[in-house]
């Protein structure tokens, strides 16, 4: 799903499910690892370099949530660096996982080359589906338990 806001809708239900989590991490793990896909559009550098390389893995998941963990905390100082790497994971492995779905090129235990989860192009509806309707009840569910869902100051003008 690249360069789509289709990932955030697992972040969005999951901050919905449990407020404490960081949203700002949620949200920016959950769409970061495209980066890597369109560098690799802008370079051309589909001969050299997988389109769908090495962040879209488990490892290179956890090892971009903890980069972007220490990056978020050093701007987001109110909350503990456990909870905004919680938050950015879940934001990576969501994406890798609903990544590893649609892209046979994807190798998700790298090193092992094979992808085990690729289903093709009868997954795209099935997936994109998902994350509107993990969108939907995650913005219901901010609504439902919240007067302030996005814990906007009430001072603020």
């Amino acid at each position: 799903m690249p360069f789509t806001p289709f990932h955030t809708g697992i972040a969005v239900l999951a901050y919905g499910i449990k407020r404490n989590l960081n949203f700002h991490a949620l949200l920016l793990g959950s769409m970061i690892i495209d980066l890597e896909t369109l560098l690799v559009i802008m370079l051309n550098a589909t001969e050299f370099y997988p389109m769908h390389g090495y962040l879209h893995t488990f490892i290179g998941a956890v090892v971009l949530a903890f980069v972007l963990a220490k990056a978020i905390e050093k701007f987001w100082k109110k909350e503990s660096f456990k909870i905004i790497f919680i938050s950015s994971f879940i934001g990576t492995l969501s994406h890798v996982i609903l990544d590893s779905f649609l892209y046979e090129d994807m190798m998700p235990f790298f090193p092992f080359e094979n992808n085990p989860f690729f289903i093709g192009a009868g997954a795209v509806l099935p997936i994109y589906s998902f994350c509107v309707l993990s969108m939907v009840v995650g913005l219901v569910l901010l609504l439902l338990r919240s007067e302030n869902p996005f814990k906007i100051s009430k001072t603020a003008k």
